[in-house]
Parts: C-alpha cells; structure tokens; sequence
C-alpha cells in the first residue's frame, strides 16, 4: 500500500475501488498502533494521501473515552473540546483532500468506539453536518459487497407496525418492497 503501511495490507483493485465508491464517496482508513495512527485517504482511482500522525495509543484511548463520558454523561453536556481535538488528530490531516460528500470510515482498535459524526471541524460544525458517514470493518470486504451488490436481492421480509403506533410505517415498508430488485415480497403489518 505505502512505505508507512505497517503491515502487508491486501489493496483492491482499481475497478472494484470505482464499483463500490462511485464518484462521491472516499475512504478514511485507519491502522491504530502504539506510538501512532496510520492514516489512509483512498478514493475510487486508489491511495490519494497517506499520513501518520504520532500519538501514544493509551494517550488516543483516554481521549476517547474522555469525549464518550462527556457525550453519555448527563450532567457533562460542553464534549466540544474533546470533539474539535479528535478532529485535528484523525481528520484535519487529510481535510483538504477530502472532496466528497460521503466518507466510508474504516475505524481500527479504539477507534471502533469513537463516534466520528459528533467530530467538531470548527465551534459549530459537526464532521456529519458536511458529509454522510458511514462505517466498514475493513477495506477488504469490498470486493465482497461488490459480488453481492452485483447479485442483487432475491427477496423481501418486511415486518412493522403492529399495534399501529408508528406513522408512516406500513407506508415506508411497502415503499421498500416495492423496488425492483425484490422478486418475493413478504409484508408483514397490522397483523
């Protein structure tokens, strides 16, 4: 992958890189290790940024798990700080190549628990306010998404609404049953 990948990393092809990412959407993955995180910018041609920043694992851990306590706990409600520098770790020092509106986020050992939505960019802006986030557990499972995207889905099972307490539901549900790529549609609703 690169001269600072830390270990030998199995990189997917070019054509399944553009087939899962389209135009839009680049991946930030990350490698945690102990005196540092590796850090990669990939889009749909390939790598764009490699980048480390140094940073002692246990010291990474604390400061998540200092914006977590700030985030759940009810009496903490000010977790800006904390945001804004997880922010300059993990994300300024590829901001300036990240030219899409969806970023695919490959956490790695803490980062697993770090909610990268409430990211503070500036003292107003969340990281999710920018872009829609979404998460991988790996960049290798690409490939696999791939095939199964290809295949598309043979059938539906929608289940909701029983007791007829959600608006909207059983509209959403049919809505969802309807697309094409359902040959066998099962709704279940009001039942």
């Amino acid at each position: 992958l690169s001269a600072n990948a830390p270990l030998a990393y199995q990189f997917p092809q070019s054509s399944d890189l553009r087939a899962f990412l389209g135009n839009e959407t680049v991946i930030l993955n990350y490698f945690v290790s102990v005196d540092g995180i590796y850090l990669w910018l990939i889009d749909h041609t390939g790598l764009k940024v490699d980048h480390f920043v140094a940073i002692p694992q246990e010291v990474l851990r604390e400061q998540i798990n200092t914006l977590r306590k700030q985030v759940y706990s009810k009496k903490d409600l000010d977790f800006s700080n904390s945001a804004r520098q997880l922010y300059e770790l993990l994300i300024k020092p590829v901001e300036q190549s990240i030219h899409r509106k969806a970023l695919v986020i490959i956490p790695h050992q803490e980062l697993h628990f770090l909610p990268f939505e409430i990211l503070l960019k500036n003292q107003d802006t969340f990281l999710i306010a920018d872009h829609e986030i979404s998460y991988l557990p790996s960049l290798q499972i690409i490939q696999h998404l791939n095939r199964k995207r290809g295949n598309g889905y043979q059938s539906f099972l929608g289940i909701g609404n029983p007791d007829n307490s959600l608006s909207w539901a059983e509209d959403e549900i049919e809505a969802i049953a309807g697309r094409k790529e359902f040959s066998q549609r099962t709704v279940l609703t009001n039942e």
